[in-house]
């Protein structure tokens, strides 16, 4: 069973393709992030089947083509919409992060918070933010500051950023407050 209950693999994915098109991007070999346009699809995938048998069975290219613009509007709205979900969240998290535990802020930190919805003190370690036992002191504060939620992951524990993974995994854009 995933740590993150059903939602793991859908997360996961969407972390996959987000890490890919940064990827892509921070090397230089794509100007921009690409648009997940799959989703709008298959929220109408009966107009979109109905509209693709048009192009094949009478060349009907206009309709499947509007179709296609409304679907590129459509993503790239949400998609900015929850990018912009996601800064407010990465700086509400840092305002937080700097009155409850502000011995734990950097703003090194609060990115790798926002690098993926969950993180291991081994993470932090890497990251080069802190030695093992201060990135365990560190997690300990975030968890006492409400930041993150300890979970346990076989013989692992990791701490997950709920509020990240929730604005990930829903259609809302509405960020959860700070205990």
């Amino acid at each position: 069973m995933s740590i993150f209950g059903g939602s793991f693999d859908m997360l996961s994915g969407l972390v996959d393709r987000i890490d890919d098109s940064l990827y892509l991007v921070s090397q230089g070999l794509m100007g921009q992030p690409v648009l997940y346009l799959s989703r709008a699809i298959i929220e109408d995938k009966d107009r979109y089947y109905r509209l693709l048998h048009g192009v094949t069975a009478t060349g009907a290219w206009e309709p499947w083509i509007e179709f296609m613009l409304e679907c590129v509007e459509g993503t790239a709205i949400w998609t900015t919409d929850k990018v912009r979900a996601i800064r407010l969240l990465q700086a509400r998290t840092g305002r937080v992060v700097q009155d409850r535990c502000p011995k734990a802020y950097s703003h090194e930190l609060i990115s790798l918070l926002f690098e993926r919805p969950y993180l291991r003190i081994s993470d932090i370690v890497d990251a080069g933010l802190a030695k093992r036992q201060t990135a365990a002191s560190y997690a300990r504060a975030l968890v006492a500051a409400g930041v993150l939620e300890e979970r346990q992951a076989g013989q692992a524990k990791v701490f997950v950023n709920t509020r990240f993974m929730r604005l990930l995994t829903r259609d809302s854009d509405s960020i959860e407050d700070f205990p």
